[in-house]
Order: structure tokens, then C-alpha cells, then sequence
């Protein structure tokens, strides 16, 4: 057997010692973390309408009934829910009989409502249908397929049936626009 003299043993006990020391930091994390906070703002479904107060100056005669219409304010829905995908609203309108002198009325369920071109931003899908009858709430825009915030408005043209008969004059009511 060969005897190995300590000193070449030392330097190749030195070159390891000097690779075990470099070759680890002492106190290194390999970790960072940071505390986030992400605040996700609430919002509201809203319906508003432009003008508070419209006065119906047209008239015709369909078939001998006599009709008289106008163009309320533009009617605009702001869905600002940020609504998950496939969610939806609907907008009714339902009206007040109109009165005038003494006991005329002019009744609600005669009224017709037709909502016109809707425009539309952000993703939603729009589908319109005429009020017949507005003595009760009637769908008149049906907004599907939403995806975040949206909005869309149209210009309504309401129409009232004057039934026979009905005393000359002015007569005032209420239609009222509401969002679901």
C-alpha cells in the first residue's frame, strides 16, 4: 500500500471546504410574498328617462278609431352590475289612467307602446315587444345574453285609443318605466 503525505491531502481539503462554503448563502429565502388587496366595484342596474313631461300631439283615424301619439323621452337602461356571462334584464312600462274634467278618462289598457330601434353598448343582445294593454306591466325590452356592463336606450312612441264618445279636452297620467 502507498502512504499519501498529509500534504497533498491539505489542498484538496482546502478546494472543498471553499466550495461547500460559497456554494450555499447562509440565510438566502427563495420566497417573496406580498400582501394584495383588489377591491371590485359594486354597480346598479338603473333606468332613466329624458323628459318627465311629453304631451301626445298626433292624431290619426284608423277604421274610424281615433288615435293620438307622440314620441316620449329617450328611455336609456345602465347595467353597470358587471354582470357574470348569460345574465340579463328586463324593462316594463305600465301606465295611469289619464283623467281629465269631471269623470273622463282616457283608460290605460287602450294605451300601445312601441320601444322603436333600441341602441346598445357593451355585450348584450336586445329583443323588443309592443304593449298592448298598459294598465298592467308590460316586458317591453328584454335584454340576454350580458356580459359586463352594458347599456342600451331607445325613443318610445305611445299611442292612445280614444274610445268613442270621449269628452274634448286635456288629459293627464303617468307612465312609468322600470328595470329588473
Amino acid at each position: 500500500m502507498r502512504a499519501v503525505s498529509p500534504r497533498a491531502v491539505l489542498p484538496g481539503l482546502a478546494v472543498a471546504v471553499a466550495l461547500c462554503l460559497v456554494g450555499t448563502p447562509a440565510s438566502a429565502d427563495p420566497t417573496a410574498t406580498s400582501d394584495v388587496v383588489v377591491t371590485v366595484p359594486g354597480g346598479a342596474l338603473q333606468i332613466a328617462v329624458e323628459d318627465d313631461q311629453v304631451s301626445l300631439t298626433t292624431i290619426t283615424t284608423d277604421g274610424g278609431q281615433t288615435m293620438v301619439s307622440g314620441r316620449l323621452g329617450q328611455v336609456t337602461v345602465r347595467d353597470r352590475r358587471n354582470a357574470p356571462a348569460g345574465s340579463g334584464w328586463v324593462a316594463d312600462v305600465v301606465a295611469t289612467d289619464f283623467t281629465g274634467r269631471g269623470e273622463s278618462s282616457l283608460p290605460a289598457s287602450q294605451f300601445r307602446y312601441e320601444p322603436g330601434e333600441v341602441d346598445t353598448e357593451g355585450t348584450v343582445t336586445v329583443t323588443t315587444s309592443a304593449g298592448r294593454n298598459l294598465r298592467e306591466p308590460t316586458a317591453v325590452v328584454t335584454a340576454t345574453d350580458v356580459l359586463g356592463d352594458n347599456s342600451a336606450s331607445w325613443t318610445p312612441v305611445l299611442t292612445v285609443v280614444v274610445p268613442p264618445g270621449m269628452a274634448p279636452g286635456t288629459y293627464r297620467g303617468t307612465v312609468t318605466h322600470s328595470v329588473l
